[in-house]
């Protein structure tokens, strides 16, 4: 990708293994999908999603932009730092599905 006068690049990207969490799929991301939920009997959230925001990602960039941020602040890749880091401790992620 090109900006200015510079180019940027980005290792592989897999948007297959978004798409449960960007959709709100993946309950280890998303407290509204539990054992019954499928595409023909979603959790009742995903109408307030789909009616007010027109996407179900819950994600907040929290795999891919805060993450992709995270590491290149690490390794050094980038000049400006931030006062704090942009992830700190593990990253969360829900034990067992909702009910």
């Amino acid at each position: 990708m090109k900006i200015g006068d510079r180019t940027f690049t980005h290792g592989p990207l897999d948007c297959r293994k978004c798409v449960p969490v960007h959709q709100g799929w993946d309950p280890r991301y998303s407290p509204f999908v539990n054992k019954d939920s499928s595409p023909d009997n979603p959790p009742a959230y995903f109408r307030f999603l789909d009616h007010r925001f027109r996407h179900r990602s819950i994600c907040g960039a929290r795999g891919c932009v805060r993450m992709c941020v995270d590491h290149l602040e690490k390794t050094g890749r980038i000049e400006k730092q931030y006062h704090t880091p942009m992830v700190e401790g593990e990253q969360w992620v829900i034990e067992e599905p909702l009910e």
